[in-house]
């Protein structure tokens, strides 16, 4: 229940039956299948429980002493020793006239009785309980919501044996009263009865309601002496275990007030299906102590912390026990551990054993097939045949005329026609040809610039020179103009004085070049020497 809104919002009610099974197996099956992992609980005793005394209050002592004073007016008049008795009270509202004596009422219960309940809905880690509470506070709690409330009212719960009238106004208890006639008894009477007439008729002339609307007239009456001028005008009729329709008509017709069944679904909001007034007559009382009434001055909680479950002290026999218990554990564990690393040791000394056979065997191998290391001048010797064999395909290649030789007819041509090209002012100082004349590199100075463009023209008109297209052109002017006529580029860094004296050399970069330059020479001059 959510009371922090204007009208009180029920999340879910539910009555079970506690069977076997007892009150705290039910409800932690309840806590279980609800999901609720954490839930203050407060409980309202039942009515046969815990006793209800009016009692005149002590002059002179305060109202925290009250309860010990007025505790020694009732321990008398109880069933059992007053060391085991729980006892509790709230005042009696002031009479309106002078001299009255100031009524309080006393609760008394046995402490087994609270600790029966708090064992019931304390569970260590996910519920506890925090109040305990009785049916007259409850049924007051409930009181306050009715529109009447204000002027005063009466409201009547019959339950299976017995019922309950109390008396309210504003919030305030003024009188409660046990009724000791039941519906049980009523239910009992009509069935004695049925042969009269329907349950309507019957209740008209039965004895047992004359009996309960006395005792509650009188109390109306005792209410307005007491407590004038104020008057109940109305009756609500709580509802009931055992449904019985005609009831409410039979009690206003007896009585000087009117009556009214109530109607749990107006004074409160349900989130599920309303329950009917079989399971609401039993829940009753539970709607009223989880009500509650903050702003209320007449409260009561027989709770007892004491009573919670505490952690029990092993003596020392259980400790005794438990070591011995530890003691033997540790050594069956021992034992099992020492049986495993045996078992180990063991496996352990079998694998060496293998493996020291597995290392002598390779040792045999190694001496009987020792590793073969290579003959340098057998290897020398190869590389000298797979030459010989390389220049012989060479020669094959080149009787057969597949091999290309690049410029078969010499390169004189060249230097004929650049003798013959005379120009004034310009000479050559070198001249390259690299792979057989593809690549070919003129460099020479002049006096001026001017006369290099004319050279390339000139050389373009001579059949032998023509041909070339020179690619790369560079000049540099130190005092006078040195250039360089590149068909392709040319690695200059890496030339040495050997290099520039032999310039006009072949320039091998095919993987046969080389070979060609050692090789060709002698090879012809052996064939022409043969035959």
């Amino acid at each position: 229940m959510d009371t922090t809104a204007d009208k009180p919002k029920v999340s879910w009610c539910e009555l079970r039956s506690l069977g076997t099974e007892g009150c705290r197996e039910t409800f932690l099956s309840l806590l279980s299948e609800r999901k609720i992992k954490h839930v203050t609980c407060v409980s309202v005793l039942p009515m046969d429980q815990y006793d209800v005394f009016i009692e005149e209050m002590v002059a002179n002592i305060p109202r925290e002493e009250q309860t010990d004073a007025l505790r020694w007016n009732v321990v008398e008049r109880l069933d059992y020793p007053s060391s085991d008795a729980l006892i509790e009270s709230f005042e009696q509202p002031s009479p309106p006239r002078s001299g009255s004596k100031q009524m309080a009422y006393v609760i008394a219960t046995h402490q087994k009785t609270v600790q029966a309940n708090v064992h019931a809905f304390y569970h260590r880690g996910q519920s506890r309980i925090t109040g305990i509470n009785i049916h007259e506070l409850a049924l007051r709690n409930i009181a306050t919501l009715l529109p009447e409330d204000k002027d005063g009212v009466a409201l009547l719960h019959l339950r299976g044996s017995s019922g309950l009238l109390t008396v309210t106004r504003d919030k305030t208890l003024y009188l409660a009263r046990k009724i000791e006639i039941g519906l049980d008894h009523i239910f009992e009477y009509l069935n004695e009865n049925h042969a009269d007439g329907d349950a309507e008729e019957i209740l008209k002339h039965c004895s047992l309601l004359d009996e309960i609307c006395n005792q509650v007239q009188s109390t109306l009456d005792y209410y307005l002496s007491r407590f004038m001028p104020n008057t109940i005008e109305r009756l609500y009729l709580a509802p009931l275990e055992q449904p019985l329709e005609p009831l409410r008509a039979a009690l206003s017709d007896r009585l000087a007030v009117r009556v009214k069944n109530i109607n749990l679904g107006e004074l409160f909001d349900f989130i599920e299906p309303i329950p009917d007034d079989r399971t609401l007559g039993k829940l009753f009382p539970a709607f009223g102590v989880r009500l509650s009434c903050p702003e209320c001055k007449q409260q009561i909680n027989l709770f007892d912390s004491r009573f919670i479950p505490k952690i029990e002290l092993a003596t020392a026999n259980q400790i005794m026990a438990t070591l011995a218990a530890s003691i033997l554990l540790v050594i069956l564990s021992w034992g099992i551990l020492y049986g495993h690393l045996s078992r180990g040791e063991t496996r352990l000394a079998n694998e060496k054993i293998k493996l020291a056979r597995m290392e002598a065997r390779v040792g045999e191998l190694v001496q009987r097939y020792p590793v073969q290391k290579m003959d340098t001048a057998l290897e020398k010797h190869i590389g000298q045949i797979e030459g010989q064999i390389l220049m012989k395909k060479l020669v094959v290649q080149i009787l057969q005329g597949s091999y290309d030789f690049g410029n078969t007819h010499g390169f004189s041509i060249y230097f004929k026609e650049l003798s013959r090209k005379k120009l004034d002012g310009i000479w050559i100082s070198r001249m390259r040809i690299l792979n057989g004349g593809e690549q070919f590199g003129l460099y020479g100075k002049a006096m001026d610039p001017k006369t290099i463009p004319a050279m390339v023209s000139l050389f373009q008109q001579d059949e032998k020179l023509s041909g070339h297209a020179y690619d790369l052109i560079k000049m540099e002017k130190n005092g006078i103009v040195e250039f360089s006529l590149l068909t392709h580029p040319m690695d200059e860094k890496n030339e040495d004085a050997t290099q520039e004296k032999n310039s006009g050399l072949l320039q091998p970069t095919s993987p046969f070049s080389f070979m060609m330059e050692k090789f060709v020479e002698k090879a012809l001059s052996g064939i022409i020497g043969t035959h």
